[in-house]
């Protein structure tokens, strides 16, 4: 019984993606059993694709931490230009196109999910209606970054994004690179 998901990431260097799994077992002998039969099976036809070294397993001491990490994402928006060197994460950049192409081969997948045991259903319970007496009207303001209110003319956060922000997104998005 586990649970486990389904990452994808794009390697711009060598214009390759690496699709993975994370999972989380309730030992170390079910971990090194699920190693062992996903290499042999890999390993019978496609050799170069799978290798014992890149089967990260270890011991979780935080399982908080650890469900954090395995559900966080799909897919990585954000790639370091080097991915060699991952502690310099000064030149990300967004490959939209291949972003584009990792969401496009996972449709109908299913990222996250648990295996080897049913939750208990819970009783679900109505919602009882809500009655909205008072709105007010927002829309978006482009060089403010942020939502106005129509009457008031207040902005709805008053988020100042970082500059680093700003630059990644005026100047970190690759459109073609897939």
């Amino acid at each position: 019984m586990g649970v486990k998901s389904l990452e994808a990431e794009f390697n711009p260097i060598n214009a390759t993606y690496n699709p993975h799994l994370h999972i989380i077992v309730p030992d170390k002998a079910t971990a090194n059993i699920l190693v062992h039969e996903w290499l042999t099976t890999w390993n019978k036809k496609y050799k170069k694709f799978t290798s014992p070294k890149a089967q990260d397993c270890k011991q979780v001491y935080n399982i908080g931490k650890a469900l954090v990490e395995v559900i966080k994402y799909g897919t990585k928006i954000f790639t370091a230009k080097d991915v060699y060197d991952k502690a310099n994460r000064k030149g990300d950049t967004i490959y939209a196109a291949a972003k584009y192409n990792i969401v496009k081969a996972m449709k109908g997948l299913r990222i996250f999910e648990r295996f080897g045991f049913d939750l208990p259903e819970k009783p679900k319970e109505a919602e009882p209606a809500k009655v909205v007496t008072g709105h007010i009207n927002w829309r978006y303001i482009p060089q403010y970054h942020d939502w106005v209110s129509e009457e008031h003319e207040a902005p709805l956060t008053g988020y100042t994004h970082p500059p680093a922000l700003h630059n990644l997104l005026e100047y970190g998005i690759d459109m073609e690179t897939q």
